[in-house]
């Protein structure tokens, strides 16, 4: 999916005026790109993101998805998938009730094969009958990327999608997302406080107290 944002910016009113999150940011990705967004707590990583989703409105500027103006409330119809940094999940339900869920409203054919598979790949079928209370925090992590990846989203967006992994899984997980965003041609935007290894030819964005200060490739 094509991303595009024109001088997009975001503020939050005070008492005594108001606090600038981002100041603005034109960005355009292309279908299938792979971008990774660093910087700083606060550089505005995060808010960003929710922005791109349709999470967030911004206070100024636009942001079109394939050519269409994104309204807020549309991700889910427009074919976006948004792992926050905290993942929500129902206890009462299992760990593979919970992963269909984005399936339930359309009662597609295949959807409990491709969620098993799922649970296959990011090393979680022995627990798909528990409740995810009951996994650890990296375990509930790698449940919440593999539901993003259930829907075969157009857009993906990932914030800090490693945080709580440990080096073996970091790896693994970012090949899974990778693998499934070539087959499917799906744009993909990360956001990290910083780099890691296998990422050095996606475009790199670094923000700095809310604005672009480099936007590249990383060949060091």
């Amino acid at each position: 999916m094509r991303v595009e944002l024109a001088r997009v910016g975001k503020s939050y009113p005070l008492p005594l005026g108001s606090v600038t999150v981002l100041q603005d940011i034109d960005l355009l990705l292309k279908e299938g790109e792979q971008c990774l967004i660093t910087g700083p707590a606060g550089s505005g990583k995060t808010t960003l993101l929710n922005i791109m989703g349709g999470v967030a409105s911004p206070t100024w500027g636009s942001v079109s998805l394939a050519g269409v103006p994104l309204r807020r409330g549309e991700r889910l119809r427009r074919g976006v998938s948004y792992l926050f940094q905290e993942s929500h999940f129902f206890y009462q339900l299992t760990m593979l009730e919970n992963l269909l869920l984005p399936l339930l409203h359309r009662r597609e054919e295949g959807g409990l094969h491709r969620g098993e598979e799922l649970l296959d790949r990011f090393g979680l079928t022995e627990f798909s009958d528990l409740s995810p209370s009951l996994l650890s925090r990296g375990e509930q992590l790698r449940l919440g990327i593999a539901r993003a990846l259930l829907d075969a989203p157009r857009l993906l967006l990932l914030d800090e999608p490693f945080s709580m992994l440990d080096p073996l899984w970091q790896g693994r997980v970012l090949e899974l997302v990778l693998e499934q965003c070539r087959g499917t041609q799906t744009t993909l935007v990360m956001a990290m406080a910083a780099s890691l290894p296998g990422v050095e030819q996606f475009r790199q964005i670094r923000l700095f107290k809310g604005k672009v200060i480099s936007d590249g490739i990383d060949n060091h």
